[in-house]
């Protein structure tokens, strides 16, 4: 598929066309238990924007972003897997999955898509963040639950990823039912994070990590080149956002781009 095709298919708009999912191949460490580069930003875990969070039984200069007029902001759902988070972005009855977790997470991912009267008809879009099998793992299961789903990730990612149909690459201001994909490579070579400008949220996947009550780099002991996250965290600096959602750790809820410049100036 041609750039020029590619990037006019990514911004149609139809109904069920909008499913998110962050993928991964290998495990991931939780910040409570990996060590961290560089000096944590401090932050503030008061809410502020719409969310919810549910636990079930290569350029690397990038511009502000700014609030879009005109357009809704998604409204996100977490889907707590315990080791790893999964999110639901809906928008007019329509769903965003963002990351499907380890093997066994679609039975969860259902559980939060049912609290809000949708289901696997309703997802259009599965975006991954990354190769690793924590944030993939679920992956085929998804795409068979949802057969009307496409699903997109980073082109250098795309051979490590396990899938029963093809993957669409996706790279920097490619968009997805008005969702910018952003290249953070470092964690693994075609890591992407992507962005609601119009909800001012940031899906940062594990190019950033929860923790020390706001936000910390990627776990440098399972990211292949740690310069090249560093780099991609001082990029995500270069956006604006207030709300930061990880693959592993609490969300941010205010105040996320200060704190990722403030990550990145320190790194």
């Amino acid at each position: 598929m041609h750039d020029a095709d590619r990037r006019v298919f990514l911004t149609r708009l139809t109904k069920g066309s909008l499913a998110v999912a962050v993928l991964g191949i290998a495990a991931c460490a939780e910040p409570s238990t990996a060590p961290i580069t560089g000096v944590a930003a401090t932050g503030t875990d008061s809410p502020t924007t719409t969310g919810t969070v549910v636990s079930p039984t290569t350029s690397l200069e990038s511009p502000t972003t700014t609030k879009l007029a005109g357009l809704v902001p998604v409204d996100w759902q977490r889907v707590d897997l315990q080791s790893v988070s999964a999110y639901v972005l809906i928008r007019g009855g329509e769903i965003a999955l963002v990351d499907t977790g380890n093997p066994g997470s679609a039975g969860d991912i259902e559980a939060v898509m049912s609290a809000s009267s949708l289901s696997w008809s309703d997802v259009g879009h599965v975006i991954a963040t990354h190769s690793h099998g924590d944030h993939v793992g679920s992956l085929a299961a998804v795409l068979d639950l949802a057969p009307a789903a496409t699903a997109y990730a980073g082109a250098a990612d795309i051979p490590a990823i396990n899938a029963p149909r093809p993957i669409e690459p996706v790279g920097d201001g490619d968009q997805v039912f008005n969702l910018t994909i952003i290249e953070t490579p470092g964690h693994t070579p075609g890591h992407i994070s992507v962005l609601d400008p119009a909800g001012l949220l940031l899906l940062a996947g594990d190019a950033l990590r929860g923790g020390n009550g706001g936000v910390v780099g990627p776990a440098p002991q399972f990211t292949d080149d740690l310069p090249l996250a560093d780099e991609s965290v001082r990029k995500l600096g270069g956006f604006d956002y207030e709300t930061i959602l990880f693959g592993h750790g609490e969300p941010v809820l205010a105040l996320g781009s200060q704190q990722v410049k403030d990550l990145g100036a320190s790194t």
